[in-house]
């Protein structure tokens, strides 16, 4: 005879489902680029740990930076605008 198959409903999969689904839906709110991003705080809470000395100040990584790709471009510096206004 053949057997019966039930599907197991495990939590962890449905609360992980569940917060994917949260985060997706997050990006159709109106106000969705006001709102500081999930991997980094606020601008004013960062400070306010720093000031509390919770957090100490982390600079720019270095993959930010301009990369010289070695082009050479030539820059007249010996030209005059004439002054804006009146």
């Amino acid at each position: 005879m053949g057997r019966l198959i039930r599907d197991r409903w495990d939590k962890n999969t449905f609360d992980a489902a569940n917060k994917d689904r949260t985060q997706q839906e997050e990006m159709f709110k109106p106000d969705f680029r006001e709102k500081p991003t999930r991997e980094r705080t606020s601008m004013a809470e960062q400070a306010k740990a720093m000031l509390q000395g919770k957090e100490s100040w982390r600079s720019t990584p270095m993959e930010n930076k301009w990369d010289v790709d070695g082009e050479e471009v030539e820059v007249e510096t010996d030209v005059e605008l004439p002054k804006a206004g009146p």
